[in-house]
């Protein structure tokens, strides 16, 4: 997400909560969003994850809400840590989703389980660009065990 796409989440997502707020909503969803916001932007967000543990600690979807985001953005630089917080948040989720969709986030965590992951931030990347990484890296990897050793006599000029 862009600085400025960042901008204009935070602006939306900040009247969206008042508004929640002035006819008695929850205002978790735009508290989240705004932790998207402010990651984009590049502001430390640790604070503000402490800080929104008690109010997602309320539901199973807040809880399972709170650890996927937090994952996503940590993975999005490919930082440590980020795996466990998916995994954390699709085990509270898994009961859940529908089976598609089961299906589908568990295998999209197996194939980020390829990235190598590091305690410096890399570049931001989406999260395609991340799977495509992962499906690179995995073909990779299933392509070294599949090839056999191979001998080949100098000798023999027709190979």
């Amino acid at each position: 997400m862009s600085t400025e796409a960042a901008q204009q989440l935070t602006v939306t997502a900040t009247r969206r909560m008042e508004r929640r707020l002035r006819h008695g909503g929850g205002t978790l969803c735009c508290r989240l969003q705004l932790l998207r916001a402010k990651f984009w932007q590049g502001i430390d967000i640790s604070g503000d994850i402490q800080g929104l543990q008690p109010i997602a600690a309320r539901s199973a979807h807040g809880k399972a809400l709170l650890d996927l985001l937090y994952g996503q953005l940590l993975l999005s630089r490919r930082l440590a840590g980020g795996l466990q917080h998916l995994d954390r948040g699709f085990d509270i989720a898994r009961t859940l989703f529908t089976a598609s969709d089961y299906f589908t986030v568990m295998n999209r965590h197996r194939l980020l389980r390829q990235l190598p992951l590091s305690e410096t931030p890399s570049h931001a990347e989406s999260l395609e660009t991340l799977l495509i990484s992962a499906r690179v890296i995995e073909r990779m990897k299933r392509a070294d065990i599949r090839r056999g050793s191979y001998s080949h006599d100098p000798k023999d000029t027709y190979g």
